[in-house]
């Protein structure tokens, strides 16, 4: 009498669920990436963009300094 493996899965099933490798080159996204996306003038122009494509016409002025 065979061994009982589980739900009715074979051996064939578990190699083909098993993940694949990702055959993709590292890609270093440089020490001053998290300062280059969140810099404040990038958000600003991120966000008037979306606004446009929305159909709003924006015009936009920089904060008075403090």
């Amino acid at each position: 009498m065979a061994k009982h493996r589980g739900a009715g899965r074979d051996q064939s099933a578990d190699v083909w669920d098993r993940p694949q490798p990702v055959r993709r080159l590292y890609h270093d996204l440089g020490a001053d990436y998290f300062t280059r996306r969140d810099s404040p003038d990038r958000q600003a122009a991120h966000h008037l963009a979306r606004l446009r494509d929305l159909g709003y016409q924006i015009t936009a002025a920089p904060p008075a300094a403090r």
